[in-house]
């Protein structure tokens, strides 16, 4: 084997090496990334009356929230929470403002009761927010007015 072959076998072996490392330390980050957004969904989740039980299958020991019903998920970050018509009351966390990744929220046709969190104009990627057919009272934060991508209101 020449110097060239000895080489190019150096190259890929380091390259193995470097994706061994690699790949486990993306799967620690999207873990990290899961515990912020179990932690938010379990604030929304205690704020909420849910007789029902529709959110039993959320737990905190539940590490990836993307097998919870109405979570959804796209290549691994949560994109959707769809909590319309499930006869929750109660009021919306502020922490819903950790979702960081959703782009979809639907909370319509409940009870939900309060204030509409200002929190929820620091949702940046939010792009449909249906909060319709609830009991919130007070005036419609401002801050909903910095959601750039917002498509349905």
């Amino acid at each position: 084997m020449g110097c060239r072959g000895a080489s190019l076998m150096m190259f890929t072996a380091m390259v193995i090496a470097v994706a061994t490392f690699l790949f486990p330390a993306s799967s620690a980050a999207a873990a990290g990334n899961f515990s912020n957004e179990v932690a938010a969904l379990m604030a929304v989740k205690a704020a909420l009356h849910d007789p029902g039980r529709v959110l039993r299958d959320w737990d905190a020991a539940g590490k990836n929230p993307c097998s919870w019903s109405m979570v959804y998920c796209h290549h691994g970050q949560l994109r959707e929470l769809n909590l319309k018509q499930k006869n929750l009351s109660g009021t919306l966390s502020p922490a819903i403002r950790r979702l960081t990744s959703l782009r979809v929220l639907y909370l319509s046709q409940n009870a939900i009761s309060g204030p509409i969190p200002d929190t929820i104009g620091r949702m940046q990627l939010l792009q449909k927010l249906d909060l319709s057919n609830n009991q919130f009272n007070g005036t419609i934060p401002s801050a909903l007015g910095g959601l750039l991508k917002l498509q349905f209101l």
